[in-house]
C-alpha cells in the first residue's frame, strides 16, 4: 500500500487525488497546497485523505509535510519543480510532475538535459524512479509518438496538433495556471529541423486544420511546448532517428493570448506610462482570472454556460516501413493492441468514403473506397460485403502511399435482439505488427438511451456509472 503525496490542488492536482482514491494500492493521500481551503475541501471528499497547508519555496517544509510518502506527485507550476524534486530526494520518495522543468539561466534544452541526466543519477543512486513531462501533452502525446514510430523502420518527421475549444460564458481563459500558459505563450516556440534545434517566432507558421469530429477549420500555430525538445533529445535512441519535430497549437485562448502578445501585453521588459513604471505581463496576470479550483466556483462556471465545448489531440507521423514510405496518424495508432477507434465505433462509411468502384465477387460484393478528406484514419479502403444482410465479412485499410496498414475480419454474424445483427467477433492483423493480432469479442449488446448530458466534459467525473 502506498503513500502519496500531491503537491498543488488546482484542476490537475485535484483530478490525480480523485483518482488515486479510487486506486486499492493507494492508502493515503496527503492534499498538500499553500492555500489550505483549496486543500481542506478536496480533502473532505475523499476518503483517504487529509489536508495540509504547505509552502512549496520551503524545502524543508515539503519535507516535513511529506513524512514518510512514496511518492510525491507534484501538479505545481514548472518554478516549483526543482524544490519539490529536492524534496522527494531527501525523503527518498520516486517524483512525478506533469510538465518541463525551468532553471534559470538555462535554455529548455539544456534543463531537459539536465533533468535526464543530473537528477536522473540522483534519483538513482536513492533507488527511487522520477517521471517528468506525464500531463496529457507533454505525457501522452509522447506515448503516443513512441508507439507509433514503434511501427516503422525509420522515422523522418513527428507532427504533433492541439486544439482545446473549451469556453465558457464566464470569462476563464485557462483552466490551468495563467502565469505558466502566457508564459509559454510569449516564448519562441522550438521546432526539431533537420536533427538541430531552432526557434520560430511566438505563433509563427499558422496553418488550418480540420479535425475529424469538428465541424469547422481551426487555426493552429507554432507554440512553445517541451515535446520537440524532449523528443528531439530522445530521437536517435528512441524514435528511429526522427529529424523533423513541431508542435502546433490552437484555440480561443491562442487566439486571446496572440491579440495581447501583438499589443505588447505578455512582454517582461518594464515600461513607463504618465511616470509610472510597469511591467505588461504582470499587469495583464493581475486582471486574469485565476484557474479555477473550488468545488462551487467550478459548478457555478459550468452552470453558466459553456460556448463551445469542444478539442483535438492529433499525431502525424511519417517514415519508412519494407523501404516503402508512409504516413501514420493516431487515428491509426492506439495503445495496447493493433485496433484503434475508428475500428471499434462506427464508421459512417457514405459520410467519410466515396465508392470508387464495385466489382462482383461470389456471394457479394467488392467495394473500392478513397477517403474524402485526411481526417479519417484510412486513405484508401477495400471492403468485402457478402450475403443478403449487406454487412462487411474483410475490410482492407490503406494508407496514402498504397501501403496496407491493416486487415479487418468480421466473423459470427448473430441476431442480438431488439432487431440488433452484427457480427459477434471481429479479429485484425497488420504487416506492422508481424506475428500478433487482436480479437474483439461481443458476447451481449443492450441498447441504451443517453441523455445529452452525457456527452460532456462535465459528465466525465461520473462516466462508470454507465457501466452500472
Amino acid at each position: 500500500m502506498k503513500k502519496v503525496m500531491i503537491m498543488g490542488v488546482g484542476a490537475q492536482g485535484s483530478t490525480i487525488a480523485k483518482r488515486l482514491n479510487e486506486e486499492e494500492n493507494v492508502s493515503h493521500i496527503i492534499c498538500a497546497d499553500y492555500d489550505l481551503k483549496a486543500a481542506d475541501e478536496l480533502g473532505k471528499t475523499l476518503e483517504k485523505a487529509t489536508a495540509v497547508q504547505v509552502n512549496a519555496n520551503d524545502v524543508n517544509d515539503i519535507v516535513n509535510a511529506a513524512g514518510n510518502a512514496d511518492i510525491i506527485v507534484n501538479g505545481l507550476p514548472i518554478q516549483f519543480n526543482m524544490k519539490v524534486m529536492a524534496a522527494a530526494l531527501e525523503v527518498g520518495a520516486c517524483y512525478q510532475d506533469l510538465c518541463m522543468t525551468y532553471l534559470d539561466g538555462m535554455t529548455s534544452e539544456a534543463a531537459s538535459r539536465f533533468i535526464f541526466t543530473e537528477q536522473g543519477k540522483k534519483f538513482k543512486e536513492k533507488g527511487a524512479l522520477a517521471l517528468t513531462n506525464t500531463g496529457s501533452a507533454p505525457g501522452l502525446v509522447n506515448v503516443v509518438v513512441r508507439e507509433t514510430t514503434d511501427m516503422l523502420d525509420a522515422c523522418d518527421r513527428i507532427e504533433m496538433n492541439v486544439y482545446e475549444g473549451v469556453w465558457s460564458k464566464k470569462f476563464i481563459p485557462f483552466w490551468w495556471s495563467p502565469e505558466v500558459a502566457f508564459d509559454d505563450m510569449g516564448e519562441n516556440p522550438t521546432r526539431f529541423e533537420n536533427g538541430k534545434f531552432v526557434d520560430t517566432e511566438p505563433f509563427d507558421n499558422p496553418i488550418m486544420i480540420k479535425f475529424k469530429g469538428i465541424d469547422k477549420e481551426i487555426r493552429m500555430v507554432d507554440h512553445n511546448h517541451e515535446e520537440p525538445i524532449t523528443l528531439g533529445i530522445n530521437a536517435d535512441a528512441y524514435l528511429k532517428g526522427a529529424k523533423n519535430i513541431l508542435f502546433r497549437y490552437g484555440g480561443p485562448h491562442v487566439e486571446l493570448s496572440q491579440a495581447l502578445y501583438n499589443m505588447g501585453y505578455l512582454s517582461h521588459e518594464e515600461k513607463e506610462f504618465n511616470g509610472m513604471t510597469y511591467v505588461p505581463f504582470d499587469l495583464t496576470l493581475a486582471n486574469t482570472p485565476p484557474a479555477p479550483k473550488y468545488h462551487d466556483e467550478i459548478k457555478e462556471i459550468i452552470d453558466s454556460g459553456l460556448i463551445s465545448e469542444e478539442g483535438a489531440f492529433q499525431v502525424v507521423v511519417d517514415g519508412k516501413k519494407d523501404g516503402k514510405p508512409i504516413r501514420i496518424t493516431s487515428l491509426q495508432s492506439v495503445t495496447g493492441g493493433v485496433f484503434n477507434n475508428s475500428d471499434i465505433m462506427r464508421v459512417d462509411y457514405s459520410a467519410e468514403y466515396d465508392c470508387e468502384k464495385v466489382e462482383p465477387a461470389e456471394d457479394g460484393h467488392i467495394l473500392y473506397l478513397k477517403a474524402k478528406t485526411n481526417t479519417v484514419a484510412y486513405d484508401k479502403v477495400k471492403m468485402w460485403v457478402y450475403g443478403t444482410r449487406l454487412l462487411p465479412d474483410k475490410i482492407e485499410c490503406f494508407a496514402s502511399s498504397g501501403m496496407l496498414i491493416k486487415t479487418l475480419y468480421f466473423k459470427n454474424v448473430k441476431d442480438f435482439g431488439g432487431g440488433l445483427v452484427r457480427p459477434a467477433v471481429i479479429e485484425t492483423d497488420s504487416p506492422l505488427y508481424k506475428g500478433y493480432k487482436s480479437i474483439i469479442i461481443f458476447a451481449k449488446v443492450n441498447a441504451k438511451n443517453l441523455p445529452d448530458e452525457v456527452f460532456t466534459l462535465n459528465y466525465m467525473s461520473k462516466v462508470e456509472s454507465l457501466r452500472q
